[in-house]
């Protein structure tokens, strides 16, 4: 191995701190995801990508807004919006059905508003906690310096820190509404991620001991998240395929979730800005390389309210209306191994 994990999104210049924290992680989630598989003598079915070996890419995409409120079909749209923006952290209790969260795609977002109430910004992140704790860890300078930048005003270590730990749901990243810095509602982190991956990379077998390939029975196996979801199936399928061929996997440098982009069809700005194009106001905010962490959608020099602007002939009046068109992804590696797959039984 050589070389350092670098920075989700290339914010920052590798360091062993953060390169040694990531490895640990994988190491940790592939000791796990293979106990109890048939692995005989060949190596393990997840590694990192510090390794080197010649792969190719498997990007996987998907929506940002919730798929577990999706599925709610008895309540309305403006429903499942209204939830999806107020249930960031905390989840909101559905009459008759249970309690859900509104943002657990790996992508969280935040909408500001104007006195009146309308819409002048949403703000989308995913950008994991991990690497916020890792700057509280070994650069606070850097952790306040990225803050204020986010914010334009002044961030003290004393908004940030309780107790002597950094706190992820400070003040400046726990509301539904406005502020918003990084993931932090709980199954959105970097860790889960690396997990499902790994999970996804050892084969599941029925009791005839046939890889399982049906979408549905797959997600029912220990360790392949939350069947629900748009992202938890999308990532275990595509790797679990790669898996069944005999591939080994890794998740690319640096590993992270990213903001792909926008859709804006059946988008319309108000009159008067015909020069302007919908995909003008999606403005990357963090991330080099086409890796984007953070972006927000907003009109240029306030020069409207996104509540006048018209999404499927309505009003946008939720963060959630554009949440549903912007995806996000991870990308695997693929080494073709050729060595057959590491397998166990689903259970």
């Amino acid at each position: 191995m050589s070389g350092l994990v670098h920075s989700p999104g290339d914010v920052a210049p590798p360091s062993q701190e953060w390169s040694d924290t990531v490895s640990g992680l994988i190491d940790a989630a592939v000791q796990d995801a293979v106990q109890g598989a048939n692995l005989g003598n060949r190596p393990l079915p997840f590694y990192n990508s510090l390794d080197g070996l010649e792969s190719t890419s498997a990007p996987v995409t998907w929506s940002a807004l919730s798929g577990t409120l999706g599925a709610l079909t008895h309540l309305s749209e403006e429903e499942r919006w209204e939830i999806a923006d107020r249930a960031r952290l905390q989840p909101v209790a559905v009459p008759g059905v249970g309690s859900f969260f509104g943002q657990d795609e790996y992508c969280e977002w935040s909408a500001t508003r104007n006195e009146r109430g309308e819409i002048t910004r949403v703000t989308f992140t995913t950008e994991v906690g991990e690497w916020f704790e890792h700057l509280a860890k070994t650069d606070r300078g850097a952790l306040l310096a990225t803050y204020s930048e986010m914010f334009e005003t002044e961030v003290e270590e004393k908004d940030l820190f309780s107790g002597g730990s950094y706190n992820g749901r400070n003040e400046w990243n726990s509301g539904a509404d406005g502020h918003i810095a990084h993931l932090a509602q709980e199954n959105n982190n970097l860790d889960a991620a690396i997990r499902l991956a790994a999970e996804a990379s050892v084969v599941r077998t029925g009791s005839d001991g046939n890889p399982i390939t049906d979408a549905s029975a797959l997600m029912r196996c220990n360790g392949l998240g939350n069947a629900r979801r748009f992202s938890d199936p999308s990532i275990a399928t595509t790797i679990n395929a790669a898996a069944i061929g005999g591939a080994r996997i890794a998740l690319a440098d640096p590993p992270g979730l990213y903001l792909t982009r926008i859709r804006t069809d059946g988008m319309r700005l108000p009159p008067g800005h015909e020069g302007l194009k919908p995909s003008d106001l999606w403005k990357p905010k963090r991330g080099k390389n086409g890796r984007v962490v953070r972006a927000c959608f907003e009109p240029p020099e306030n020069s409207f309210t996104l509540s006048e602007v018209l999404l499927d002939g309505r009003p946008i009046v939720t963060g959630a209306q554009l949440a549903e068109r912007v995806e996000v992804s991870i990308s695997a590696l693929v080494h073709p191994a050729g060595l057959g797959p590491v397998s166990k039984v689903c259970g």
